[in-house]
């Protein structure tokens, strides 16, 4: 149909009172021209119904995309939802527990100190009565008594 057509009618008239009337020919001749044009009108509308309807198997094919695609972002959106919910909770509950935990370790920090100067306490008490005892038991220590002097070496004879 990318063929332009052109289509020539000649019309002869008859003279008659009232005015010039077309002949019988020339309406025979328009009517043939008509008919030519519903045969390209009719082919031209086969062709615009044929790519209408490739068009509206397309829309078709588009649309239950589109459907399936909205389905499935929905559906992964509740997903992300539901995991960003839990997170959450897991988040939540971590801290609770690293907030335990730092109470415990404050506590036994706190324990452990109190255990350590008791134990210093304890020992210092423990090697001053040891050092006590020692000194009373034990004779003076060397360093205590002055040197005895050293008698010479006899010579052999």
């Amino acid at each position: 149909m990318s063929d332009e057509r052109r289509v020539e009618i000649e019309v002869e008239v008859i003279k008659t009172p009232v005015g010039e009337v077309p002949t019988v020919k020339t309406i025979e001749r328009v009517i043939d021209g008509l008919n030519a044009l519903g045969k390209d009108v009719g082919v031209l509308s086969l062709s615009v119904s044929e790519v209408l309807k490739s068009i509206t198997a397309d829309m078709k094919a588009l649309q239950k995309t589109m459907s399936k695609t909205t389905v499935s972002s929905e559906a992964a959106a509740e997903a992300v939802k539901r995991l960003e919910r839990k997170l959450d909770q897991l988040s939540q509950e971590e801290a609770e527990r690293w907030n335990r935990l730092q109470q415990i370790l404050a506590l036994i920090t706190e324990a452990l100190k109190d255990i350590h100067n008791d134990v210093n306490e304890k020992t210092l008490k423990a090697t001053s009565r040891i050092n006590k005892l020692i000194s009373l038991l034990a004779p003076p220590s060397p360093t205590e008594t002055p040197p005895a002097k050293a008698k010479p070496l006899k010579k052999a004879a």
